[in-house]
Protein backbone atom coordinates (compact mmCIF):
# COMPACT_ATOMS: atom_id res chain seq x y z
CA UNK A 1 0.00 0.00 0.00
CA UNK A 2 2.89 2.35 0.81
CA UNK A 3 4.44 1.86 -2.65
CA UNK A 4 1.06 2.45 -4.30
CA UNK A 5 0.62 5.76 -2.41
CA UNK A 6 4.16 6.80 -3.34
CA UNK A 7 3.51 6.06 -7.01
CA UNK A 8 0.21 7.99 -6.91
CA UNK A 9 1.90 10.96 -5.22
CA UNK A 10 4.68 10.86 -7.80
CA UNK A 11 2.16 10.79 -10.67
CA UNK A 12 0.21 13.69 -9.16
CA UNK A 13 3.40 15.74 -8.91
CA UNK A 14 4.41 14.94 -12.50
CA UNK A 15 0.95 15.77 -13.84
CA UNK A 16 0.87 18.98 -11.79
CA UNK A 17 4.27 20.01 -13.14
CA UNK A 18 3.26 19.27 -16.73
CA UNK A 19 -0.03 21.17 -16.30
CA UNK A 20 1.79 24.23 -14.91
CA UNK A 21 4.31 24.08 -17.76
CA UNK A 22 1.52 24.15 -20.32
CA UNK A 23 -0.18 27.12 -18.67
CA UNK A 24 2.90 29.26 -18.08
CA UNK A 25 3.89 31.91 -20.60
CA UNK A 26 7.09 31.27 -22.52
CA UNK A 27 10.05 33.25 -21.29
CA UNK A 28 10.75 35.49 -24.28
CA UNK A 29 13.37 38.11 -23.47
CA UNK A 30 12.69 41.78 -24.02
CA UNK A 31 15.70 41.94 -26.31
CA UNK A 32 14.37 39.06 -28.44
CA UNK A 33 11.03 40.86 -28.82
CA UNK A 34 12.81 44.10 -29.80
CA UNK A 35 14.81 42.35 -32.51
CA UNK A 36 11.80 40.42 -33.81
CA UNK A 37 9.68 43.59 -34.08
CA UNK A 38 12.50 45.37 -35.91
CA UNK A 39 13.05 42.40 -38.25
CA UNK A 40 9.33 42.05 -39.06
CA UNK A 41 8.93 45.77 -39.78
CA UNK A 42 11.95 45.66 -42.11
CA UNK A 43 10.65 42.53 -43.84
CA UNK A 44 7.36 44.31 -44.50
CA UNK A 45 9.13 47.44 -45.78
CA UNK A 46 11.28 45.38 -48.16
CA UNK A 47 8.22 43.47 -49.40
CA UNK A 48 6.63 46.74 -50.58
CA UNK A 49 9.80 48.24 -52.05
CA UNK A 50 10.97 50.47 -49.20
CA UNK A 51 14.51 50.62 -47.86
CA UNK A 52 15.37 48.82 -44.66
CA UNK A 53 15.46 50.85 -41.49
CA UNK A 54 18.81 51.16 -39.76
CA UNK A 55 18.91 50.22 -36.07
CA UNK A 56 19.87 53.10 -33.80
CA UNK A 57 20.69 52.36 -30.16
CA UNK A 58 20.00 55.95 -29.02
CA UNK A 59 16.46 55.66 -30.38
CA UNK A 60 16.10 52.22 -28.78
CA UNK A 61 17.09 53.63 -25.38
CA UNK A 62 14.34 56.29 -25.61
CA UNK A 63 11.89 53.53 -26.58
CA UNK A 64 12.97 51.32 -23.67
CA UNK A 65 12.53 54.14 -21.21
CA UNK A 66 9.01 54.86 -22.48
CA UNK A 67 8.07 51.17 -22.44
CA UNK A 68 9.44 50.81 -18.91
CA UNK A 69 7.40 53.81 -17.73
CA UNK A 70 4.26 52.27 -19.22
CA UNK A 71 4.89 48.79 -17.82
CA UNK A 72 5.56 50.15 -14.33
CA UNK A 73 2.32 52.15 -14.41
CA UNK A 74 4.08 55.53 -14.19
CA UNK A 75 2.27 56.65 -17.34
CA UNK A 76 -0.71 55.28 -19.28
CA UNK A 77 -0.20 53.16 -22.39
CA UNK A 78 0.10 55.62 -25.25
CA UNK A 79 2.14 58.44 -26.69
CA UNK A 80 2.40 60.66 -23.59
CA UNK A 81 5.76 62.42 -23.66
CA UNK A 82 6.42 61.86 -27.37
CA UNK A 83 7.46 65.48 -27.92
CA UNK A 84 10.01 65.14 -25.09
CA UNK A 85 11.40 61.93 -26.59
CA UNK A 86 11.77 63.77 -29.90
CA UNK A 87 13.60 66.66 -28.17
CA UNK A 88 15.89 64.18 -26.42
CA UNK A 89 16.74 62.52 -29.74
CA UNK A 90 17.37 65.88 -31.43
CA UNK A 91 20.27 66.41 -29.03
CA UNK A 92 22.29 63.70 -30.80
CA UNK A 93 20.53 62.89 -34.11
CA UNK A 94 19.71 65.37 -36.87
CA UNK A 95 16.35 64.39 -38.33
CA UNK A 96 13.43 65.97 -40.14
CA UNK A 97 10.45 63.81 -39.20
CA UNK A 98 9.56 61.35 -36.45
CA UNK A 99 6.85 58.79 -35.79
CA UNK A 100 6.04 56.36 -33.00
CA UNK A 101 4.13 53.10 -32.63
CA UNK A 102 3.04 51.72 -29.26
CA UNK A 103 1.72 48.25 -28.40
CA UNK A 104 0.50 46.53 -25.27
CA UNK A 105 0.47 42.73 -25.48
CA UNK A 106 -1.06 40.55 -22.79
CA UNK A 107 -1.50 36.79 -22.77
CA UNK A 108 -0.04 36.12 -26.19
CA UNK A 109 2.86 33.74 -26.75
CA UNK A 110 4.54 35.80 -29.48
CA UNK A 111 4.23 39.49 -28.59
CA UNK A 112 6.30 40.77 -31.55
CA UNK A 113 4.10 39.04 -34.12
CA UNK A 114 0.91 40.32 -32.52
CA UNK A 115 2.21 43.89 -32.19
CA UNK A 116 3.45 44.19 -35.78
CA UNK A 117 0.34 42.54 -37.21
CA UNK A 118 -1.89 44.91 -35.23
CA UNK A 119 0.18 47.89 -36.44
CA UNK A 120 -0.14 46.75 -40.04
CA UNK A 121 -3.92 46.41 -39.60
CA UNK A 122 -4.14 50.01 -38.32
CA UNK A 123 -3.91 52.86 -40.86
CA UNK A 124 -2.24 55.22 -38.37
CA UNK A 125 0.43 52.72 -37.38
CA UNK A 126 0.94 51.40 -40.90
CA UNK A 127 1.75 54.95 -42.07
CA UNK A 128 4.75 55.02 -39.72
CA UNK A 129 5.98 51.64 -40.92
CA UNK A 130 5.58 52.59 -44.59
CA UNK A 131 6.84 56.19 -44.49
CA UNK A 132 10.13 57.66 -45.63
CA UNK A 133 12.04 56.90 -42.43
CA UNK A 134 15.54 55.46 -42.37
CA UNK A 135 16.39 55.08 -38.64
CA UNK A 136 14.53 53.23 -35.94
CA UNK A 137 14.81 51.63 -32.56
CA UNK A 138 12.53 49.43 -30.49
CA UNK A 139 12.17 49.23 -26.74
CA UNK A 140 10.32 46.55 -24.81
CA UNK A 141 9.48 46.22 -21.16
CA UNK A 142 7.69 43.31 -19.54
CA UNK A 143 5.82 43.88 -16.28
CA UNK A 144 5.45 41.50 -13.35
CA UNK A 145 2.28 40.04 -14.90
CA UNK A 146 4.21 39.07 -18.02
CA UNK A 147 2.57 41.73 -20.21
CA UNK A 148 4.73 43.43 -22.83
CA UNK A 149 4.86 47.16 -23.59
CA UNK A 150 6.47 47.89 -26.95
CA UNK A 151 7.60 51.24 -28.36
CA UNK A 152 9.08 51.81 -31.81
CA UNK A 153 10.28 55.24 -32.93
CA UNK A 154 10.97 56.04 -36.58
CA UNK A 155 13.16 58.95 -37.78
CA UNK A 156 14.22 60.41 -41.10
CA UNK A 157 17.85 61.38 -40.57
CA UNK A 158 19.09 64.58 -42.21
CA UNK A 159 22.44 64.31 -43.90
CA UNK A 160 24.49 67.35 -43.03
CA UNK A 161 27.38 67.97 -45.35
CA UNK A 162 30.34 69.94 -44.11
CA UNK A 163 31.76 72.34 -46.59
CA UNK A 164 35.12 73.96 -46.28
CA UNK A 165 35.33 77.54 -47.46
CA UNK A 166 38.76 78.84 -48.44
Amino acid sequence: MKIKNTIILFLVLVISFLFQSCLSKPDISESDVEQKVFQMVNEHRISIGFEELEWNETIAEQCRLHSKNMSSGNIPVGHDGFSQRVKNLLETIHFSIAGENIAYVSGYTNPAVLAVNEWLDSNEHRVNIESDFNLSGVGVSRNSSGDYHITQIFLREKIIQNSIID
